[in-house]
Order: structure tokens, then sequence, then C-alpha cells
């Protein structure tokens, strides 16, 4: 049980001192615009009660929160890796019940997903990444 504890806790202080590529940092960049514009074609389709183009925005959300939940996992930033992750579970659920046509429901899970960022961006992990060569 020691040298369990001991090996996760080396892994653990090897992901935090993980530095990521200046490429990977411009790729999660680019990510967040994609979801920015994805999250407004989600509320822009709700509002127009167009239930495929809603489930089509919210389908297209979750492989970027996935790329953004390993990206974060990745640097070992410990509160960014608990919103991505539960940012993807959030986008799930919107694809979800976008897809079942439950547009109510699809509101209050794009405001979820919304709250999550808003509280990951206010916390700035983007400066505590550190970026190698």
């Amino acid at each position: 049980m020691v040298f369990r504890t001991l090996v996760v806790a080396l892994i653990g202080t090897a992901i935090t001192q993980m530095p990521m590529s200046p490429a990977d940092v411009q790729a999660h960049r680019s990510r967040m615009i994609a979801t920015q514009l994805l999250e407004q074609k989600v509320e822009n389709a709700l509002a127009a009660r167009s239930r495929r183009t809603a489930a089509a925005g919210a389908r297209d959300l979750v492989p970027i929160l996935e790329k953004e939940q390993q990206y974060w996992d990745r640097t070992g930033v410990e509160d960014a890796m608990m919103f991505a992750e539960r940012n993807l579970g959030t986008a799930k659920r919107l694809a979800d019940v976008t897809k079942r046509g439950d547009l109510a429901k699809a509101g209050f899970e794009l405001d979820a997903l919304r709250a999550n960022c808003v509280a990951c961006h206010g916390r700035h992990p983007d400066t505590r990444v550190h970026v190698g060569r």
C-alpha cells in the first residue's frame, strides 16, 4: 500500500510539472473560441425552437470538451481539471437532452455549462500552465 501511494504521488507530481508546448496552448485557445461559437449556436437554436440545430451544436461540443479535459489533465492544474471534467459531463447531458428534443431542459444544461465556464475562467487557470518550448 505504501508503494502504491508513493507511485501515485510521484505520478501526480510529474503531471503537475509537465510543460505544455506552445502548440498545445494555441490548440487550447482555439478550442475555447470554438466552444463559445457552439454555445452561441445552441442558444440561438433553442431560441428558434430548432431541435435539430441545437442537437448538432451540442453534439459538436462534446469532442472539443473531451480534448479540453485531456489538456487540463496534462497540465496538472487541479481546479481546471475539475472544471473540465464537470463541463464535459454537462456537455454530454446537453447533447442528450437536445437530441431527445427536451429544449427546456437543454436551456438549463446550457446555463450550467456557461456557469462552469465562467467559474473556471474567473480563476485564470491559463496563467498557471507551465509552457515549455
